[in-house]
């Protein structure tokens, strides 16, 4: 078991075997008790469809990849596959497939706050409608790339929204851009270390703010550009915003994903992408309650 602190107060990320159990924040403890998964993307282990099993006292619940269920008082948030310690002296990190069918990271906060302070973040983009999590799902001929989707898609048409900073922070890459017919590429790309110390991506957007430069310092809602399908334009995809959350253990480890090549995991110090889908719910929700005031 490895359990990794996330923000202030925020939820708490395990790496747990079948088996395992821990103690949630709010003091529910959490058991693993199965993992599932079905299709491949070329590497065993890698599932376009899976799910977690968990019991929380007397409760069990199957939470779908991408989801989160509360179960027992917990919230729990299915991870499932991401990086692991390869190297028993802890010096290289790195994707280890064959491992899924024993070991998954789970997310795990207390059901009864919320996973961020309430209002002091924001929906990253000014959209009224809101749908399904597309994390870890294959990607279409990947060449390089992780063959899984370590982000969450908002369909939005070209132009109708703003993109906007989750939360405060420092810009640390502008820039992007590689378009194919066959399969696209991630267009206009900004990525910021937050205040809170989570990498943020935000891409395909259809052009920038003139006053975004790497160094820069962004403030919570402050605009990064109009919605778009930048990198997408020769392709049948539907218009949407790329986003994606990073916790790492230093700042240097963050950039090894948030910057070119868009490395997995960082293998010199830990870095991983997490599952932005439990917290864009909550920051919708509050969009919602804000927007109708």
């Amino acid at each position: 078991m490895r359990t990794y602190e996330s923000f202030a107060n925020g939820p708490l990320y395990a790496d747990l075997d079948i088996g395992e159990s821990i103690a949630a924040p709010g003091g529910s403890e959490v058991k693993l008790l199965a993992i599932g998964y079905e299709g491949s993307v070329g590497k065993p282990g890698c599932a376009e469809l899976g799910w977690i099993t968990v019991r929380v006292g007397d409760e069990h619940a199957d939470i779908p990849l991408g989801w989160w269920r509360t179960v027992g008082g917990a919230r729990i948030a299915a991870e499932l596959n991401s990086a692991y310690n390869t190297d028993p002296e802890r010096k290289r990190w790195e994707r280890d497939y064959w491992r899924l069918e024993h070991h998954a990271r789970l997310q795990l906060s207390d059901a009864s706050a919320p996973l961020t302070p309430a209002c002091r973040y924001a929906f990253p983009i000014t959209w009224g409608a809101f749908g399904g999590s597309n994390w870890l799902t294959k990607y279409s001929g990947s060449t390089g790339l992780s063959p899984t989707h370590e982000g969450v898609d908002i369909a939005c048409p070209v132009g109708a929204a703003v993109v906007r900073a989750v939360t405060g922070g420092r810009i640390v890459y502008v820039g992007g851009y590689n378009a194919s017919a066959e399969v696209g590429g991630p267009g206009v790309v900004v990525s910021v270390v937050g205040d809170d110390g989570l990498g943020y991506l935000y891409a395909h957007m259809s052009s920038l703010d003139s006053h975004l430069q790497e160094g820069v310092r962004i403030a919570t809602r402050d605009p990064i550009g109009p919605s778009g399908n930048s990198g997408f334009e020769h392709t049948q995809i539907t218009p949407h915003l790329h986003f994606e959350m990073v916790w790492g253990e230093s700042e240097d480890s963050l950039l090894r994903v948030l910057r070119p090549p868009w490395h997995d995991v960082s293998c010199e110090t830990l870095a991983f992408r997490v599952n932005p889908m439990p917290y864009l719910h909550q920051w919708f929700e509050e969009y919602l309650e804000t927007e109708d005031e």
